[in-house]
């Protein structure tokens, strides 16, 4: 099984915000698999609707 790159999903996330709420959710919800198939367990703090910080490590923003 491919392990699919966290920056990979949170692009998709990002795109599917942009298409409207329903597909915002549904980036969402793979934005929070992908953080449990790759940090387990762990906390996100949201400093926007483009930008968090993953187990106070990686940030992720709209620049990726």
């Amino acid at each position: 099984m491919k392990i699919i790159s966290v920056g990979f999903v949170w692009k998709i996330r990002l795109s599917l915000r942009a298409e409207g709420d329903k597909l915002w959710a549904e980036g969402d919800k793979l934005w929070a698999e992908a953080v449990i198939e790759a940090y387990g367990n762990v906390t996100i703090e949201w400093h926007s609707h483009t930008k968090c910080t993953v187990d106070g490590i990686d940030t992720f923003d709209d620049s990726i």
